[in-house]
């Protein structure tokens, strides 16, 4: 470290208090062994006691900082890396803690170590609540998941409920489906259906075995995704782009060898009046069917009280 002139010491006078060139009301420095520039023209100051600054620091070129700590451009934490967040009470204290061996950055309750979200932050982009490691991209331990799409929900004991007001649907490990209100409670312009379905064109929709098609399946390439895209050279970008799109072309062919079972859309919009029908909702499929049933249902009352009249002639 380069000493500094007098002049330049001088300049310092207002950083480090008058009271140790023997002026008023600022602390003196008894722990300060050196200061100095480095050959950057940067600031260098040996201290082995505390510092505090008695109002708003900025740093990089901040001039008038808003905050009690305002920064033009990034921080690096080393060692421990730890950042305490002093809330009201102690529920609000939290530390902010990253792991650069795991990729993990942690949010802990201050209070109760262990009881956090955490963040992998790796390559894989995963997302983890109340656990440490996951390959999934989201996962969740320990809790259940609440989508309040207005805020107005109180919540139940299911693993995953989602409202919007007072319509919901929840669903619990071990269920084929969500359970969804229905009450005529939050309904109105109640009508019968029966009328806009075509029964007869059931036989027409006939369940099909099929594959999906590669090209509809695949995925493009979106650098957007990509943290710190803009910043990479051309050769870390492309070897990126190389890498995603053989992994994806991976994923979408063995997508595209899958057999499914299903319906053809355009085939069972004909038996709503949607002729050129893209997408199938498996509720309409449901009151389709139910409706087919009370419609069986109806005809074998009809040949039940047929038959019974037949032998009450031959009597």
């Amino acid at each position: 470290m380069k000493k500094l002139t007098l002049a330049t010491l001088l300049l310092l006078i207002p950083l480090l208090g008058w009271a140790q060139f023997g002026g008023p009301d600022i602390y003196t420095a008894p722990n300060l062994t050196e200061i100095g520039t480095s050959t950057s023209g940067g600031l260098g100051v040996k201290w082995t006691g505390n510092s505090y600054f008695m109002g708003k620091l900025g740093i990089a070129g901040i001039t008038n900082p808003s905050k009690e700590l305002e920064v033009n451009g990034d921080m690096k934490l080393s060692g421990v890396g730890r950042v305490l967040i002093i809330g009201v009470g102690a529920a609000g204290n939290y530390n902010i803690k990253g792991n650069a061996g795991t990729g993990v950055v942690e949010i802990d309750n201050y209070n109760t170590i262990g009881k956090h979200i955490a963040f992998q932050a790796n390559t894989s982009g995963n997302v983890i609540i109340g656990a440490k490691s996951t390959t999934s991209k989201l996962a969740i331990n320990g809790g259940r998941v609440t989508i309040d799409v207005d805020g107005t929900f109180t919540e139940g004991d299911h693993h995953l409920e989602i409202s919007n007001g007072a319509t919901y649907s929840e669903l619990d490990a071990g269920e084929a489906q969500f359970t969804t209100s229905s009450s005529k409670k939050i309904k109105e312009n109640i009508k019968p259906v029966r009328s806009k379905i075509n029964l007869a064109m059931m036989d027409s929709v006939k369940a099909v075995e099929f594959n999906f098609r590669f090209d509809k399946i695949v995925q493009q390439f979106n650098p957007k995704r990509i943290a710190g895209w803009d910043s990479m050279t051309v050769a870390q970008q492309d070897s990126i782009r190389l890498a995603w799109i053989k992994k994806e072309v991976a994923r979408a062919q063995k997508e595209a060898n899958k057999k499914h079972v299903g319906l053809i859309a355009e085939d069972f919009g004909k038996i709503l009046g949607r002729e050129n029908a893209e997408k199938i909702n498996w509720n309409e499929v449901t009151m389709v069917m139910w409706e087919a049933i009370r419609d069986l249902r109806q005809r074998v009352a009809i040949l039940e009280k047929k038959v019974a009249t037949l032998e009450q002639s031959k009597k």
